[in-house]
């Protein structure tokens, strides 16, 4: 879902968007209450598949997003001289604020429609919100 929100959003600007999973299965479809809740939106992503988090994508990337804790732990583990293009989602951007609790976002994967619904508002609020930072870092380059 985060990829199709971003997606939409960078239509039409040069910015690649490509999502990856830490324990992904490379060439599966997104799960049908996501396509359902993405295409309540306006977004189609029936068409995206899975694909593991590989190092050249590491390589290739100016900053990765990740959804948890967990995926940065392993992006430090596994890919270690990329780690510091890599962000919590909630984080971005909020480095310095000391009050901020960590929040990962919730997978919904297998969950029923509403968990999905949840979870699609809250990585759009997250995205809407550092959107201007990631166009600011991109014209600086």
């Amino acid at each position: 879902m985060a990829e199709g929100i971003l997606k939409k959003m960078v239509v039409n600007m040069d910015i690649k968007v490509l999502s990856a999973g830490t324990s992904a299965i490379d060439g599966v479809a997104p799960a049908t209450n996501g396509v359902a809740v993405a295409k309540e939106n306006g977004i189609d992503i029936s068409g995206l598949r899975s694909s593991y988090l590989y190092e050249e994508m590491m390589t290739e990337a100016d900053l990765v997003l990740v959804m948890a804790e967990e995926h940065l732990e392993y992006i430090k583990r596994m890919y270690p001289k990329y780690y510091d293009k890599a962000y919590l989602l909630t984080r971005f951007g909020r480095e310095h604020d000391k009050n901020l609790i960590e929040v990962d976002v919730y997978d919904p994967y297998g969950g029923e429609i509403d968990e999905y619904r949840e979870t699609f508002e809250h990585i759009r609020n997250e995205v809407e919100r550092l959107f201007p930072l990631i166009i600011k870092d991109k014209e600086e380059k």
